[in-house]
């Protein structure tokens, strides 16, 4: 996957949806920086790749953060719960 071996080797911002990656490609990329120990901001709507990558997950309303939270102790319905202010 040519698209990580480049980010991974990066410090400067990046956007993994620019270079046109598909959710698989994007979890890669993650999970190699994860894995090299170099921190990322992974701003998704979608949960799947998030959990399945992240350590911590900051869910957001109307631009004002409402959950701040290690993946651990969360869940998908809980987090989609604070985004749309259910919870």
């Amino acid at each position: 996957m040519r698209c990580s071996e480049g980010l991974a080797s990066s410090f400067g911002p990046f956007s993994l949806s620019s270079v046109g990656a598909t959710a698989g490609p994007r979890s890669r990329a993650a999970r190699e920086l994860k894995r090299q120990k170099i921190a990322t901001i992974l701003i998704s709507h979608r949960l799947t790749d998030v959990f399945a990558v992240c350590d911590r997950v900051v869910a957001l309303r109307q631009g004002r953060v409402v959950s701040d939270e290690p993946i651990a102790q969360t869940s998908m319905n809980a987090v989609v719960a604070h985004i749309v202010g259910a919870a």
